[in-house]
């Protein structure tokens, strides 16, 4: 698949215990009041990752944009919040796995950091 050995892919599974689950009202309410919300989290030494929800109306719907971003950034609409949340989650596990995985996208390859 594109190039990419079988044993590189990047699977995760969908967590269980949500990382934001004990903040999805916090979440709701911070965008109902703010227009979006946000925070960074700290996760390995001096890796963080900076999370952003806003609400935006696309169609006549209102959705909510997904921002994760450390190094790599992801990004996707949602029609809940609780939806949002469970793919910021996601998010910050794909980056941890590949980041241990396969090194840092600006690196050259995972053993190499400059060309």
């Amino acid at each position: 698949m594109f190039g990419i050995k079988r044993e590189q892919h990047i699977l995760i599974d969908v967590p269980h215990n949500n990382c934001l689950t004990d903040q999805v009202d916090q979440i709701r309410e911070e965008i109902t009041h703010n227009g979006e919300w946000q925070t960074k989290h700290n996760w390995d030494n001096y890796a963080w990752t900076d999370f952003k929800i806003t609400k935006e109306k696309r169609n006549g719907s209102h959705l909510f944009k997904v921002k994760v971003k450390c190094d790599y950034e992801l990004s996707c609409l949602c029609p809940t919040i609780e939806r949002a949340v469970q793919m910021a989650c996601i998010y910050q596990k794909f980056i941890e796995s590949a980041s241990e995985r396969l090194g840092w996208p600006t690196w050259v390859s995972k053993t190499q950091l400059e060309p």
